[in-house]
């Protein structure tokens, strides 16, 4: 065995070291050496990428944990819902729909029945727990005590009547000619209403109904506008309102004089549709005139109009 005599400098100090050969390995022994560190470094990095790319949960963590939903809860009651491939909920997970809510709910819930001649019901299934919601003007109104009766009594009458909710929310009982209050009776919560010879235009119309010889006809007459229902604008003075599935509101021309330009005067410009009282100005700076409609028939030629 050979010895190697080495100083070192530590501290500021020098300090001797001896280092015998089997202290020193061969080439040999550091290239093994090498190989079982090479061995055991790719060993390990196969093991993390084997952990990494294992997909069945190997620490066995629940969902709980994590606080994940889990498969079993997808699509099941109490639980969440999957969408399906067009990206939206099945319907099998969707929620019934409740009373008033779809159209064919609404149909059922004002539903009419003819009890007998004398008796009509409707609205069964407006109660508390079902109630039957009605849009008006935008606003949902819900109605929850029902059913209800409508009694004729009187021998040989005979009318109409017409059921309808206003704006107001209040279910009324129209009553046409040849009934009265006293004929029509029935829920205290519907209101009677006398004179009533046609449905009103600004209401949500539910049925009319028809009397003849002291009887209520085998059937009737349902609307459907009361699934959705905005009321019509009222006229009022100037103001004519047609009511329709489109409104059409126009200027009452009996109440509302109108003006129109005639350049050169009616016998040059002749003013279109004008009614008595209309005023046509002739802006002509030289000589401005103004001329009114006559004829109480509407001024159809220039002579219908008179200067001034």
């Amino acid at each position: 065995m050979k010895s190697l005599f080495i100083l070192v400098v530590s501290g500021g100090a020098l300090l001797a070291q001896t280092v015998t050969t089997t202290d020193i390995q061969t080439t040999d022994q550091i290239s093994a050496s090498r190989a079982v560190i090479n061995t055991n470094t790719n060993n390990l990095k196969n093991g993390i990428n084997a952990h990494v790319s294992n997909t069945s949960n190997p620490h066995a963590v629940t969902a709980a944990q994590t606080g994940a939903v889990p498969n079993s809860a997808v699509g099941a009651s109490n639980g969440v819902a999957s969408l399906g491939s067009d990206g939206k909920v099945p319907a099998a997970q969707l929620p019934a729909a409740s009373s008033g809510l779809v159209h064919s709910s609404q149909f059922a819930d004002w539903k009419f029945t003819r009890v007998s001649g004398t008796q009509l019901k409707f609205a069964d299934n407006c109660l508390p727990a079902t109630p039957c919601n009605v849009d008006i003007g935008g606003t949902t109104t819900q109605f929850t005590d029902g059913p209800y009766l409508i009694n004729l009594s009187g021998s040989n009458v005979s009318g109409s009547i017409c059921v309808y909710i206003t704006p107001a929310n209040q279910i009324t009982v129209g009553i046409g000619n040849g009934l009265s209050s006293a004929n029509i009776t029935g829920s205290n919560s519907l209101a009677f209403v006398a004179g009533v010879n046609s449905c009103p235009q600004d209401a949500i119309k539910l049925a009319k109904w028809d009397v003849s010889a002291g009887a209520f006809l085998t059937s009737g007459f349902a609307f459907a506008p009361y699934i959705s229902y905005k009321p019509s604008p009222l006229g009022g003075a100037g103001i004519q309102v047609t009511a329709g599935q489109r409104d059409t509101i126009q200027i009452d021309t009996a109440s509302v004089l109108r003006k129109f330009k005639c350049a050169g005067g009616p016998s040059t410009t002749l003013p279109s549709g004008a009614t008595q009282g209309d005023i046509c100005f002739d802006f002509n700076p030289a000589t401005p005139v103004s001329y009114v409609c006559t004829n109480a028939a509407g001024c159809t030629t220039a002579a219908d109009w008179k200067g001034f």
